[in-house]
């Protein structure tokens, strides 16, 4: 009633200070929705959208709701993983035999993409493979040795190491470049051109840190 008595010359003061306060609260309302919105899919928005409008609910309550809920579901997909039960075991595997005429053949092997079922002990290898004589074990562990050795030194992309380089460098650049030439269907050299010169800059920059610091620590008072 106080508004409706009021002098008729303030009714204008009055309309655009709500009317302002509207706006603010809609523009605000506006930006939040659209920073909250950003990792989620055209569907996703366009759902939530749609439920802002016809929903009494204000927009950030809706998305906070959801965004608990998916945190829940990647927490319970994570768990879920850890939750593997271990057990060492091995699986049938498909090759061919050497020789003039190859022939498909079956056996038994490790899955080195599913690490709960590996061994992590000579007594759980030895129990999953029923190795029971020594000699038997150290011909298996000798040939596995000599088999990775041979691998590291004819690996294609060996060649273009720098000896200089640590093993976590030298692991990295395999690692780089064996993706990038499967993924982009390019050559080990193609890749190597493109990736090689930043590691050798990238390396340059950790040598210059290294001596340094051991210049510092030397002028360090003992």
């Amino acid at each position: 009633m106080a508004l409706f008595c009021c002098d008729s010359r303030l009714l204008p003061y009055f309309f655009c200070r709500f009317a302002g306060q509207n706006v603010m609260s809609r523009a605000i309302s506006r930006l939040t929705f659209g920073l909250e919105c950003d990792t989620m899919t055209k569907a996703e928005k366009a759902d939530l959208k749609r439920r802002k409008w016809l929903s009494p609910i204000p927009v950030q309550h809706i998305v906070k709701k959801e965004s608990a809920v998916s945190e829940d579901k990647v927490a319970d997909e994570v768990k879920d993983e850890t939750k593997q039960e271990k057990k060492v075991e091995l699986f049938p595997k498909k090759g061919s035999t050497r020789g003039k005429n190859p022939r498909e053949i079956e056996y038994m092997a490790f899955d080195t993409s599913k690490p709960h079922t590996l061994p992590e002990s000579p007594e759980e290898f030895n129990a999953v493979t029923n190795t029971k004589d020594m000699k038997v074990f150290m011909e298996y562990l000798i040939g596995g040795y000599n088999d990775a050795m041979y691998s590291a030194a004819s690996d294609e992309i060996g060649e273009f190491i720098n000896d200089a380089w640590d093993k976590d460098t030298q692991n990295q650049f395999r690692l780089a470049v064996r993706n990038y030439s499967k993924t982009a269907e390019t050559t080990i050299e193609e890749a190597v051109q493109l990736i090689k010169p930043g590691v050798d800059k990238g390396w340059a920059k950790k040598v210059a840190r290294a001596e340094e610091a051991a210049k510092a620590a030397a002028l360090q008072p003992a």
